[in-house]
């Protein structure tokens, strides 16, 4: 088996969430992801920065399970803003949710400080994956960051009944984006060899 391409999951998301304004005045794209957090920086409409955190949703999905002794799914369902199970108090959960998250943020503000992009992004911080659907996590992000915070739109596609669920889909979505249109420039290259060299030899009848 080769490798045919290789092209960076959260560019791919970038591609479905960020409009050309976000791109042009500088924000920072995260991807929450289950086991691993990407993340993009745009400025003045090109990309700077690309990295990746091995800390995901999964990690505060488990720690809550650790912390109050409940299961995994209990866990996830928790850190959700859903039912709780018996005996749980929410304040507890958003506490170590909180937590969390404010943690990984500080590691990716650590990055930021390091090109000088820390409390520098008028786009501000815009958040794709499932992790994104943590509640108030926008709230956390401000705190955090010091800049606008929001979680993205999918523009994949037009569909009515979109909604934030999408979020978790986006790098998949630009990688397939990305894919269909990279083969129509190898189409669109090839044809355009064919049709010279057919031009080249016909036009020899023609002078």
């Amino acid at each position: 088996m080769t490798i045919g391409d290789f092209f960076p999951g959260i560019i791919g998301a970038s591609i479905v969430t960020l409009s050309a304004v976000d791109r042009k005045v500088g924000c920072v794209l995260v991807d929450i992801g289950a086991d691993t957090t990407s993340f993009i920086v745009y400025d003045k409409d090109s990309p700077v920065y690309v990295n990746t955190i091995e800390y995901g949703s999964d990690a505060i999905t488990q720690a809550l399970a650790l912390e109050y002794q409940i299961s995994v799914v209990d866990a996830e369902i928790a850190k959700r803003n859903g039912p709780l199970p018996n005996g749980l108090n929410r304040d507890l959960v958003n506490k170590t949710v909180h937590a969390k998250l404010t943690a990984l943020f500080k590691e990716i503000n650590k990055h930021l400080s390091d090109i000088g992009r820390k409390g520098n992004l008028p786009g501000g911080v815009i958040f794709c994956g499932g992790g994104a659907l943590i509640d108030e996590i926008e709230e956390i992000a401000k705190t955090v960051f010091k800049v606008p915070a929001r979680k993205a739109v999918v523009r994949a596609y037009k569909h009515k009944d979109a909604d934030d669920r999408e979020l978790a889909w986006a790098s998949v979505y630009g990688l397939v984006i990305h894919s269909i249109e990279e083969e129509r420039f190898r189409r669109r290259g090839a044809l355009s060899k064919i049709a010279r060299s057919i031009w080249n030899n016909a036009k020899r009848y023609f002078v």
